[in-house]
């Protein structure tokens, strides 16, 4: 089973545009959002998407009855983070981050020292992570917004292989 995972879109229609028609190129059966869409207006956009999309609130989603209401309209459920959830065999923990980029990864390596979860994806550093923690996986797809760390990216799961890919956009 494959699915996508993005982050941090921070409004920025034409890289929302973009990673959608990445995304409805590969064969999903769902995209995770792990946070920071920002405005509602970008919600909107994500009806485009071929496949069911799941995500949480980041630090910079204001108007969060808004984009409740607009995702609810096309489908999509937002949830508090952490959020868990359980996708075919794989136990799954969305989480967008917390405080500086250090904080964020001594929460979310902590957590998955413990092996509870298959795979953590998180977001919020705005930076590609890849790691290995007993049998836990620890993704962060990078930036969908692309202009703190100048590489758009979003990563591709297939949570049966245990394989994740990043595409650039």
């Amino acid at each position: 089973m494959k699915i996508g995972v993005i982050s941090d879109t921070h409004d920025y229609l034409p890289q929302v545009r973009k990673v959608i028609d990445v995304l409805n190129g590969e064969e999903l059966e769902l995209v995770i959002h792990c946070g920071d869409y920002v405005s509602p207006f970008v919600i909107k956009e994500f009806s485009k998407l071929k496949t069911e999309i799941i995500g949480v609130f980041g630090n910079n989603d204001g108007d969060k009855r808004t984009l409740l209401s607009l995702a609810e309209q096309i489908g999509m459920k937002i949830y508090n983070q952490p959020h868990v959830l359980v996708v075919g065999e794989s136990k799954i923990m969305i989480f967008h981050g917390l405080g500086p980029s250090a904080q964020t990864r001594e929460i979310v390596y902590s957590v998955a020292e413990k092996g509870i979860y298959d795979f953590i994806f998180y977001g919020h550093i705005h930076q590609r992570d890849l790691r290995k923690f007993g049998k836990t996986i620890v993704v962060n797809p990078g930036e969908v917004f692309g202009f703190l760390s100048g590489k758009p990216s979003l990563a591709i799961i297939d949570l049966d292989e245990k394989e994740v890919s990043f595409r650039e956009l």
